[in-house]
């Protein structure tokens, strides 16, 4: 049996990944190796908290 025909279901996002590169959907979802962060995800996620904090900074004094 192979790969494919053990797969009751696919995600779009897997669908996507098989579509736009078949050694990438290999790597990724059939064999599981782990993917190095890109920089702009670290950045966004570090933008992303500096700002919810401040925007719960700011709603914790007006509630005051």
């Amino acid at each position: 049996m192979t790969d494919a025909q053990r797969v009751a279901h696919v995600s779009y996002s897997a669908f996507s990944d098989l579509l736009g590169c078949g050694k990438y959907f290999q790597l990724k979802r059939l064999l599981g190796l782990p993917e190095r962060p890109a920089w702009w995800n670290i950045g966004g996620r570090a933008v992303h908290q500096a700002t919810e904090a401040y925007d719960r900074q700011l709603y914790a004094v007006q509630q005051s």
